[in-house]
């Protein structure tokens, strides 16, 4: 028979390799689940709604209350009741206005053809007594109409003068004087040049299409001539694009964010490069992006080496060293990368998660009320309305420490929201600083637009070259300039403009002096 101290020893280490399976089931656990997070969160990028809208009332279907935003409005509103759905119902929104089927009027700016129908004059006399028929009216209709691109010509003449007969001066021979060309013995003119970039770094039509549509009209104008285009002319735009990466800077608020790109490998295959935008000026109205071969802490730490003043970007660590590097710097944080965090604890932690969804909530309907005020008024309202809302999610989120594992969607959550709190409140104290960090990523949509277009650039020297004129071109957009009138007019003029007066071609100063040429929005 097996003694007692064998059997205790199998036991002991039966129950070992018990505690031992159990971890790693836990373990397998965890693993399963945070991939089915990952599986659910990519179904709904592919699949899902985009928008984040959630409104934590229908938690109370479930039978589940939300008592801080109920406290939250009964202080804000005075006479609502603890507890009462509607101190938490959405504002109504305006209804929208229907706009029918393609019957808006053309626009009043466009050009109008007077197109007369009229009767034969044997039918505007009367049969029986042959008299004119009296005029009572007319009946206009308008129709929208247009014509494809025209391409032309301009055939110059250059007249030169030989030595005077009289045989008494030095006249030698004249020559009329000929214009600087930002690209010399082009022969394109800037207009055509012009709609290239425009074409594609604006419309998103890679120049692969561009070749096809000239081919159409009987012009052989080969891809590889509109690249050598792009990159002459962001050479010859590079000290104007450095004077408006200055202006952008120079109001102290900044925005930053940035995207993938890929660039072609000379010994083939591909790698990922990075976009970088620096959202800036007096209403965020000067875009600037910036290209470098990868993700790391150089691109922002160049960019903003000299910066004195407020960031807002996301949490990226990349910045960390720009902040130790440059103390002129105040970093701030993003609310929107903070309620997305909650997001996406919401089909784990729904109550929690809803709570502090609905907590920011009520900061960004302070912002709402403050969209059109002056800085110093959005200061004061902040102070009064958004202060009193901070706190409250402070007080949440103090007590709610430890409460979710680390590597959980809420654990994540928490951990995000206290790391960056700090950041979190800067904008509170100057009415200048937007709330959050979505202006910037606005500004990447065109390049998320782009790149599955044109798809990739060829070397970094196309990725530096699309960088600078995607600038220009999109900070044409956010001022409201037609991009083509001034892609046309600074390509004519920048080679022999004096550098004295450069500032005169950035885009604000340029709209002033040419206040035709803007983009017509619908009212």
């Amino acid at each position: 028979m097996m003694s007692n101290a064998t059997q205790n020893r199998k036991m002991q280490a039966m129950a070992e390799q018990i505690l031992v399976l159990s971890e790693q089931v836990a373990s397998h656990q965890a693993t399963i689940e945070k991939q089915q997070r990952y599986i659910t969160q990519l179904l709904e990028r592919l699949y899902g709604k985009k928008s984040e809208r959630f409104d934590p009332n229908q938690l109370r279907f479930d039978g589940m209350e939300i008592e801080a935003m109920d406290q939250a409005a009964a202080s804000a509103e005075g006479s609502a009741e603890e507890g009462d759905p509607a101190a938490l119902a959405p504002e109504p929104q305006p209804a929208r206005k229907p706009r029918g089927y393609n019957r808006l009027p053309p626009p009043e700016h466009l050009e109008r053809n007077e197109i007369v129908r009229d009767l034969p004059p044997e039918e505007k006399q009367c049969k029986e007594c042959g008299e004119a028929l009296p005029f009572i009216g007319e009946d206009v209709t308008e129709r929208l109409d247009c014509t494809p691109m025209t391409l032309f010509v301009n055939r110059y003449i250059t007249k030169k003068y030989g030595e005077c007969t009289c045989g008494q001066g030095s006249c030698g021979v004249k020559t009329a004087p000929v214009e600087h060309a930002l690209i010399e013995k082009c022969s394109a003119e800037p207009g055509v040049i012009a709609t290239t970039l425009v074409h594609k770094f604006f419309d998103h039509l890679p120049f692969y299409r561009q070749e096809y549509m000239f081919q159409r009209y009987g012009v052989d104008l080969s891809r590889k001539t509109m690249w050598d285009w792009e990159w002459n002319v962001s050479e010859g735009l590079l000290p104007l694009y450095e004077l408006m990466k200055a202006e952008a800077l120079s109001p102290g608020i900044a925005l930053s964010d940035d995207t993938p790109v890929k660039m072609v490998l000379e010994s083939g295959g591909s790698r990922e490069a990075r976009i970088w935008v620096c959202l800036g000026g007096e209403a965020f109205e000067y875009c600037v992006y910036e290209f470098t071969l990868n993700r790391s802490q150089d691109g922002p730490k160049e960019f903003f080496k000299a910066y004195k003043g407020t960031l807002v970007s996301d949490a990226y660590a990349g910045y960390e060293p720009l902040y130790e590097a440059n103390h002129d710097i105040l970093p701030s944080g993003c609310w929107t990368h903070t309620r997305r965090y909650f997001h996406k604890a919401l089909p784990s932690a729904p109550q929690p998660a809803a709570e502090m969804i609905a907590l920011i909530r009520g900061l960004y309907t302070v912002e709402r009320q403050a969209v059109d005020l002056s800085p110093a008024d959005r200061l004061g309202l902040r102070q009064q309305e958004a202060v009193p809302q901070m706190k409250m999610i402070e007080e949440w989120v103090d007590g709610h420490q430890n409460a979710w594992l680390p590597k959980s969607p809420m654990g994540e959550a928490q951990t995000y929201i206290t790391n960056q709190w700090q950041r979190l409140q800067v904008y509170l104290t100057d009415g200048r600083v937007p709330i959050d960090n979505n202006a910037a990523e606005r500004a990447m949509r065109p390049w998320a637009i782009g790149r599955k277009n044109w798809m990739f650039f060829f070397s970094e020297r196309g990725g530096r070259a699309g960088a600078v004129i995607m600038s220009f071109l999109q900070t044409c957009r956010l001022q409201g300039i037609e991009p083509w009138h001034y892609m046309k007019d600074i390509i004519s003029r920048i080679a022999g403009h004096p550098s004295s007066q450069l500032r005169d071609l950035l885009p604000h100063v340029w709209k002033q002096a040419h206040p035709g040429a803007v983009i017509h929005t619908p009212a």
